[in-house]
């Protein structure tokens, strides 16, 4: 099966203060007062991602990594 989901990273710009205002959390309202003016955009990531929130999440990696499968060192993979 395969999904996607919205792991909770944000590249923002200092304009970002603009539409903060005193009072607001980062996400509601500023927010949607980017997506009013079309400002809000998304990136598509289709490579590795693993929580690490958690012991529990980071013990599938701990794993991977002692099996030598770390999708996640790009710096390892060869180039070209």
């Amino acid at each position: 099966m395969s999904f996607m989901i919205n792991g909770g990273f944000f590249a923002l710009r200092r304009e970002i203060f603009d539409y903060i205002e005193e009072g607001d959390e980062l996400v509601e309202k500023p927010f949607e007062r980017l997506r009013e003016k079309q400002l809000l955009s998304t990136y598509r990531y289709t490579g590795f991602w693993q929580s690490m929130d958690t012991f529990k999440d980071r013990s599938p990696s701990t794993a991977m990594e002692a099996r030598g499968e770390c999708p996640w060192m790009i710096w390892k993979r060869p180039q070209g």
